[in-house]
């Protein structure tokens, strides 16, 4: 791992400190401009930024953990690359709201980190940080899950929520849907006569995964058409990400 300190300075003990906005050009005028002005003493500090590079050496399934000692505001964003470049090919999450966010797999993971102070610590502080990653796979069981005709996204897919942060392997069932109308039987007139319909309901159909990451499925009959289903979900993978006060873990 690399890690850049891009706004800041090292400090004796190799902790990240940040530079002030004042210099001694300021020093001039208002309102320093005399002695008698220094009634207090408010630092000023710019905003700590700090990038950490990994390269992992391979493409492979793991979950981007991040241990952060700091002192003030933290916004953290996650580029993943499978390339290293980071010229647009990159996936970006952005985990500074602090909500729990996905990812994707990749090689290259590059921490962009930005402490600013605020009303607690008037100047911002940083440890080193320390990347890390977690590869044990966790299982989810969704039951009953609603996946209609008419999906969710452009493609006739249905988005499927849940707590994993990265798929590795689904396994999906269907277990029902609404009754087809048999519309190439003929009937009798025998039949007609006590004004029967004559429907097909099966009870069966197939589940289709368009993507595991973000899961997104239909189901289809045994024709290929899309319908009204629903579907037994067992998952595994690995939980999704947030932002801490103490760096970036699992949910």
């Amino acid at each position: 791992m690399t890690t850049t300190v891009t706004q800041g300075h090292r400090g004796s003990f190799n902790e990240i400190l940040p530079e002030d906005n004042d210099t001694w050009g300021d020093f001039s005028s208002s309102p320093y401009g005399t002695w008698s002005n220094w009634t207090t003493w408010h630092p000023n500090p710019k905003d700590l930024e700090i990038t950490l590079l990994d390269d992992q050496g391979s493409v492979d399934i793991r979950q981007p953990i991040l241990i952060l000692n700091h002192a003030g505001t933290a916004s953290i964003v996650l580029n993943i690359s499978e390339t290293g470049t980071f010229t647009g090919e990159q996936t970006t999450v952005d985990l500074s709201d602090l909500t729990a966010k996905s990812y994707v797999r990749g090689r290259y993971y590059r921490w962009s980190i930005t402490i600013a102070a605020d009303i607690d610590y008037p100047a911002p502080f940083s440890g080193e940080p320390i990347g890390g990653y977690n590869i044990e796979p966790v299982v989810e069981v969704l039951n009953d899950v609603d996946v209609p005709s008419t999906g969710t996204d452009s493609s006739g897919f249905t988005l499927i929520p849940n707590s994993l942060g990265l798929i590795q392997n689904v396994q999906a069932t269907a277990l029902q849907g609404d009754p087809y109308f048999v519309t190439e039987y003929v009937q009798t007139a025998a039949e007609e006569a006590v004004a029967e319909q004559y429907v097909g309901g099966q009870l069966g159909g197939v589940a289709v995964v368009e993507s595991k990451s973000p899961l997104a499925i239909k189901v289809v009959d045994y024709t290929g058409v899309p319908w009204d289903g629903t579907v037994d979900l067992v998952l595994r993978g690995l939980p999704k990400i947030q932002q801490t006060a103490t760096g970036v873990a699992s949910t």
